[in-house]
């Protein structure tokens, strides 16, 4: 997180680190989950570095967190990002993102959806999807739920228990409205 410290405001700084963090917390627990149910090793770089020039994993898979999915039963697909609400371009992220990643798996607490990422390239250009969401730091498309399953490569269930309700009231904690 060093890297953005002297970017944008403290309201900003705060919106993303709180992002930053959420998603790291989720990425570890899904790694964890994605080993027991699933037989995948995620093994997932911490560092900006191999982030941007190797990817989000030694073993290809870039993996999202979708706190909205709850409420919504829609997943957002990220295809790019600013650091910080800026004017200009965005740059590439997501399932776009220049590096060796090729499985995109998006979650929340309760399923992981894993995906190739050049099906869901595929269903970008044919226009497959709900609808196109652009934020002021993200921008991407939506898949209903229904359209999300059929087209998931693989889903992985993940049992309610104390453990996970402890995880996911961690996660949320870092929410910020």
């Amino acid at each position: 997180m060093e890297h953005y410290r002297n970017i944008g405001t403290d309201g900003e700084m705060s919106y993303r680190n709180s992002k930053m963090a959420q998603g790291m917390l989720y990425q570890d627990f899904a790694s964890d989950i994605l080993r027991v149910k699933a037989g995948l090793f995620v093994g997932a770089y911490s560092s900006k570095e191999y982030q941007l020039y190797v990817g989000e994993s030694a073993s290809g898979i870039e993996l999202k967190w979708d706190g909205r999915h709850i409420d919504t039963h829609n997943w957002c697909i990220e295809t790019a990002e600013k650091a910080i609400e800026r004017n200009g371009e965005y740059a590439y992220s997501g399932i776009y993102k220049d590096d060796r990643s090729w499985l995109y798996a998006i979650g929340d607490c309760q399923t992981i959806l894993i995906f190739t990422i050049k099906h869901l390239k595929a269903m970008d250009k044919e226009g497959n999807w709900l609808k196109e969401y652009h934020i002021p730091t993200s921008k991407g498309f939506i898949l209903d739920g229904k359209r999300a399953c059929d087209n998931a490569a693989k889903i992985v269930t993940i049992q309610q228990n104390d453990s996970t309700r402890h995880w996911e009231s961690i996660i949320r904690s870092y929410d910020i409205n």
